[in-house]
Parts: C-alpha cells; sequence; structure tokens
C-alpha cells in the first residue's frame, strides 16, 4: 500500500504521510493501521489494510477533494475491476470506527475529503 494515489484529473497529487500521525485526538500509524485516542494512546483499534490506505489518502490532500477512482487506484490499481460502491462502503467503515462522521465528507459526484 505504499504507492501514491494515481491521478485521474490535472489536480496535484495527494501527498501521502507515512508513519504515525496525528488528526483531531487520534494518532494513525499508517504502516500498521493501529489508531490511538488520547494523550495515553490506551483505545486502540485497527483499521483494514483498505482503511488505512484511505484515510492516508484523504490525509495526504486536508482539505482538498479526493475522486473515488484516486481511492481505487490507492487500493486495487487500475487493473482490478472494482465497482465505486465499494470505496463508499469503506469510507462508512473508516467513518464509524474513527468516529469522524462530520470530517469526512462526500464531495457530491467527485468523491470525498477530509475537513481541517
Amino acid at each position: 500500500m505504499s504507492n501514491i494515489c494515481n491521478q485521474q484529473t490535472k489536480q496535484r497529487k495527494p501527498r501521502i504521510p507515512r508513519g504515525k500521525i496525528r488528526y483531531r485526538g487520534l494518532t494513525v500509524d499508517l504502516q500498521t493501521g493501529l489508531v490511538s485516542r488520547g494523550e495515553g494512546e490506551k483505545d486502540e483499534l485497527q483499521l483494514t489494510p483498505a482503511e488505512c490506505a484511505l484515510f492516508g489518502c484523504l490525509l495526504g490532500r486536508i482539505g482538498r477533494p479526493v475522486t473515488r477512482e484516486e481511492m481505487l487506484n490507492r487500493i486495487w490499481g487500475t487493473s482490478v475491476p472494482v465497482r465505486s460502491r465499494t470505496t463508499d462502503m469503506h469510507i462508512t467503515h473508516l467513518r464509524r470506527k474513527l468516529d469522524l462522521k462530520d470530517e469526512i465528507v462526500t464531495v457530491f459526484q467527485v468523491g470525498y475529503m477530509l475537513r481541517r
């Protein structure tokens, strides 16, 4: 999962962060998918590889939309025929797991965006 989101539009490629990153009280290890909440990092959960790739893609472009196509390419690559609803399902799981229902927003007919 270390490749960068493929670019299907003329927008700038998202910078995919690596290692541990903090976002709104969460510490996310993008290498292992381990997420902890708060300073003590005692409340931990595990992201699936797909969820981790999607979150990394959104983190790489905070405040700007990422297309469903870019997300699909990030996870499965261009040669795998996967429907865009697959991305929607993984985003739904990611919102629930990380309790980011208001931070991961749907951009109508484009994809998703992570709020600053």
